[in-house]
């Protein structure tokens, strides 16, 4: 799949921790697993925009960074948005934060 200049593939699916999970069915996999997939599907998509509402809910800290760095190299190729309360991943690999603090935006 093509997203704009740049390519993703089987590595990338690799990255996440996935090609042990390529022949098990969807509803056999972790919560985890599942937050996984997900985000292999967005990437694989070939969209310019991407949004991500809590990537990694149920992930191990290992699989976070995983998915923290994939998300980091997407900087300056696609758009991302990703929604979490995690911040550990923001840490990782947002470049702009906005919070939402009781309706309001800070």
């Amino acid at each position: 799949m093509v997203l704009r200049d740049f390519h993703y593939s089987y590595g990338d699916v690799e990255a996440l921790d996935l090609v042990a999970l390529a022949d098990r069915h969807p509803m056999n996999l972790s919560g985890g697993q599942k937050q996984r997939v997900a985000v292999a599907s967005a990437l694989l998509s070939g969209k310019d925009l991407l949004v991500f509402d809590e990537p990694t809910s149920g992930m191990d800290f290992q699989n976070m960074e995983r998915t923290a760095a994939l998300i980091r190299s997407l900087h300056g190729k696609a758009s991302v948005f990703a929604i979490t309360h995690d911040p550990d991943l923001v840490q990782r690999c947002c470049t702009h934060v906005v919070r939402l603090e009781h309706r309001k935006v800070r």
